[in-house]
């Protein structure tokens, strides 16, 4: 079906099971999929085992929608959630409204800065492969400098993953096992989920979006330059592919109480409802 919406409200569009939100203030929504400039985010708020999927166009909306056959309900005692998406996008933010609703949040960068830190196999790998010149001067890994080798070969950047991410992914496991104790949800915000081929160890992966623009001016905001942030936004798999891949996404190109609305349609449709 090729739904029509107003161009002026917020229209939560029950046939299918598909929900989609409008938010004409947004004026560009820069995503391959979109034949033209747009006024609207998306959103697929519905679980999507044995999905397929189809984008729909028109001049006031674009839609990721989802038709799903037998659905694997109910989920095992512990849903293992995976939050993803491009650097720059929200995924922390979204983690955040997520954490507040009572399911616990672990960010595998947090995790990342303690390997770095305390972990002295990684680090003696990284320093024979990368050079003393990657230590700052308390003895720790200087992750700035680090970056800068890593974000421009991308040859480099397989060998940090290689080095790192199986110790990252590891005390993950371990962190989602201790949350089982207590909540039968857990997410994990994994910005390199699908390029290390992690995505089959969870039940279910968010992906947060949000357009090109946005992302470079967050990312000189940090105090990147234009170019370094350029090529960090290079260095990633393409959002329309991560979105592409993943059970939802969440499109963060408007208000935080839009991104709320997309957290909360999410998280009912993992609860089933």
């Amino acid at each position: 079906m090729s739904p029509h919406l107003s161009s002026n409200t917020w229209n939560p569009l029950l046939a299918s099971n598909n929900y989609f939100i409008d938010a004409p203030h947004i004026n560009i929504i820069e995503h391959p999929y979109f034949s033209e400039s747009l006024g609207v985010p998306f959103v697929a708020a519905q679980p999507t085992p044995h999905l397929n999927r189809a984008f729909h166009h028109s001049k006031h909306i674009a839609v990721k929608a989802v038709s799903y056959g037998t659905l694997f309900h109910p989920f095992p005692s512990m849903i293992k959630i995976a939050l993803t998406g491009g650097i720059a996008c929200g995924k922390s933010l979204v983690g955040e409204m997520m954490q507040a609703s009572g399911i616990p949040v672990c960010e595998a960068d947090e995790i990342a800065h303690r390997v770095l830190e305390q972990d002295e196999s990684v680090k003696a790998a990284l320093i024979k492969e990368f050079g003393s010149e990657i230590v700052g001067t308390e003895g720790h890994i200087d992750r700035a400098k680090l970056g800068q080798q890593v974000f421009a070969d991308p040859d480099k950047r397989i060998k940090l993953n290689n080095a790192t991410h199986p110790v990252i992914l590891r005390q993950l496991d371990e962190w989602v096992a201790k949350q089982g104790a207590t909540s039968d949800r857990a997410i994990a915000i994994i910005p390199l989920l699908y390029e290390i081929d992690a995505a089959k160890a969870w039940d279910v992966v968010i992906c947060v979006g949000a357009p090109a623009g946005e992302q470079l001016r967050r990312l000189t905001e940090r105090g990147l330059s234009p170019e370094d942030a350029k090529a960090r936004i290079e260095a990633q798999m393409s959002q329309a592919e991560k979105m592409e891949r993943a059970d939802y996404v969440i499109y963060n190109c408007g208000s935080k109480s839009l991104l709320e609305k997309q957290v909360n349609q999410v998280l009912r449709g993992i609860r089933g409802e």
